[in-house]
């Protein structure tokens, strides 16, 4: 029986709601990857202020993700959420304003409210996708939903694409800000119009205030969400996983930039292409297979077979840079298949059976993502140009996924008073 949820509801009709909200979320998120950039040309900036902008997003998954939690406890799932995509659509009108003026500060100011706003999502929709139905298909529940995030960011890629071919690399700066301007305001005009759905959409309300956790207690009652082992490691897992994903993407987007072979570029281009649409189909298959397997077996399995991958690029990765590359590289293209599971089953693992902690367990989850942009610095600070230095850069990446094999076979694993796995 669900702990949280206060009365009975379609469950179908709640995913298809938050399906919608995952799949605009997937396609700004992307297109912001590739627009903001243009704007950067445009603004002229500094090699300091450029990098306030390229880690700004990341940055504020760690600042804002426990006042969003605080905002969800207080004004409940529903309203929450759509708080968030108010701030977003804030954030993409924010965008057009900074494009008018080729200004530096609202640019800034402009990421950090649309990135606050898909934090806020990420805090409550993520969760609430967890807790709303049955305890035990929770993780399965998440994979759906992130699966349509996931058609979100493949879609976005094919229209950013598009957006980028037709700015000309001889045109003004004026030209690189303008670009964006209309994207921008589409978005934001769709959320807007998201948020009004959603605020009339009958979603269940959940209840967690006064339910105790599920762990067996040995000890005083913990006060602090911290004090459940399970999320410490649920947070490392999160961090490790973003961190390993956005490296894999960066490294196969830093070749095909390198190259001088339109052939050689156009292959990479493929290989990142299917990185992101394994990831799409990985979750469709996994949200059937999570019926049929748990959560940890899943992600166990899943960062096993990526390990594995990585394992092999390290081996055969060719020993002088001429070498053939391709094979390594279609080796790390394949991970983004096994990723597909990774993070709707730490994340669910993370927050399992907290009870009145939930939210405050999907804040620290969600300040984990802060990875995103730690470990890819790491990782590109130690590759000096040597082969040598690419091997010493991924052993960093398998780690990551070696941690989340441990963290799906032992470290989500605590005592409980019922055990759904």
């Amino acid at each position: 029986m669900n702990t949280f949820q206060s009365k009975e509801s379609n469950e179908t009709s709640v995913l298809v709601v938050l399906s919608t909200l995952f799949i605009m979320w997937g396609l700004i998120t992307v297109i912001s990857g590739f627009l903001v950039p243009q704007l950067v040309i445009a603004l002229q900036l500094s090699l300091n202020k450029a990098m306030v902008i390229a880690y700004a997003f990341f940055g504020t998954y760690f600042f804002m993700a426990f006042p969003a939690g605080k905002l969800i406890d207080k004004v409940g799932y529903k309203n929450g959420i759509v708080a968030g995509v108010l701030c977003a659509a804030l954030g993409c009108l924010l965008f057009y304003i900074a494009a008018e003026n080729i200004s530096y500060a609202i640019t800034v100011i402009s990421l950090f409210v649309l990135a606050s706003g898909i934090t806020i999502l990420q805090v409550g929709a993520n969760s609430y996708v967890v807790l709303f139905g049955k305890r035990g298909k929770g993780a399965q529940r998440l994979t759906l939903v992130q699966a349509f995030n996931s058609l979100g960011t493949v879609a976005a890629s094919i229209f950013a694409a598009k957006i980028i071919s037709n700015v000309d690399d001889g045109q003004a700066l004026e030209g690189y800000a303008k670009v964006v301007q209309t994207p921008y305001l589409v978005m934001g005009g769709i959320l807007l119009l998201l948020a009004g759905l959603l605020a009339f959409a009958k979603l269940p309300k959940l209840q967690t205030a006064g339910v105790d956790p599920l762990i067996k207690e040995k000890m005083p009652p913990r006060r602090l969400v911290w004090e459940f082992p399970h999320v410490a490691l649920g947070c490392i897992a999160i961090f490790a996983y973003v961190g390993a994903e956005v490296s894999i993407f960066q490294f196969l987007l830093q070749r095909m930039n390198a190259t001088d072979s339109a052939e050689v570029a156009k292959k990479i281009e493929t290989m990142i292409e299917i990185y992101w649409g394994g990831l799409m189909v990985g979750r469709f298959i996994g949200a059937g297979l999570l019926s049929q397997f748990s959560p940890r077996k899943m992600m166990t399995f899943a960062s096993l077979i990526a390990s594995a991958l990585i394992m092999g690029f390290i081996v055969i990765v060719p020993g002088e840079p001429a070498g053939n590359w391709e094979t390594a590289l279609w080796l790390l293209s394949a991970v983004g298949l096994f990723n597909s599971v990774l993070f709707p089953c730490i994340f669910t693992m993370g927050m399992d059976g907290l009870g009145k902690f939930s939210e405050e367990a999907s804040s620290v989850l969600v300040m984990s993502i802060v990875g995103g942009a730690v470990i890819p610095f790491i990782v590109f600070n130690t590759i000096t140009g040597t082969t040598a230095s690419v091997k010493t850069a991924f052993v960093i990446v398998l780690l990551c996924y070696a941690f989340i094999a441990f963290f799906g076979y032992k470290g989500s694993r605590y005592e409980k008073q019922t055990n759904f796995y």
